[in-house]
């Protein structure tokens, strides 16, 4: 009887370890906080997971698992379908020109990045939501949500490191 391969599910938990965090954060997002109006000023979690990793390790975050994501969050919080996906699919393709200097650039400049794509992310969120329901949505919910997460960024940033250092290169 052959022996299970210890390096090879090694690797695989590896290479699964961004998505299976992303995917932990939209469930935390998503879940209620005794916090009053959480659910509207939650962070942006998966925005901040699809810009690290598009950033530094974009092979790690293709954009077939940026959809998958994107409609796990719509589906979770009960978005329109496919508007999430969307806009994190345009925001990674804008991203992957210009990771290369973000990622080699002091964090200063990886955090005014993230918060110009938080932006992006929430006026077209903000624009989509509005004509999808017909009238003009309040932008104080975003507004926060864009704070919060630009606040919560180091943060994931961090975490995020720990993998990355941790993860195996030149994966795909």
């Amino acid at each position: 009887m052959r022996e299970p391969s210890w390096h090879g599910l090694d690797t695989v938990g590896r290479r699964a370890a961004p998505f299976v965090l992303s995917l932990g954060l939209i469930v935390a997002s998503v879940l209620p906080w005794p916090l009053p109006g959480a659910t509207t000023i939650a962070p942006m979690p998966l925005v901040g997971a699809v810009f690290y990793w598009t950033v530094h390790r974009p092979e790690v975050m293709p954009a077939t698992m940026v959809f998958l994501l994107g409609l796990a969050q719509d589906t979770l919080a009960g978005g329109p379908l496919g508007l999430t996906a969307l806009i994190l699919l345009v925001a990674q393709m804008a991203l992957l020109g210009q990771s290369r200097h973000i990622a080699r650039g002091p964090f200063v400049l990886e955090l005014a990045g993230f918060a110009v794509t938080a932006l992006g992310f929430a006026a077209a969120s903000w624009l989509c939501m509005s004509l999808y329901y017909g009238r003009l949505a309040s932008p104080n919910p975003l507004v926060l949500q864009l704070l919060l997460g630009v606040g919560v960024y180091p943060i994931l940033n961090w975490v995020f490191g720990l993998t990355y250092r941790r993860a195996p290169h030149g994966l795909t």
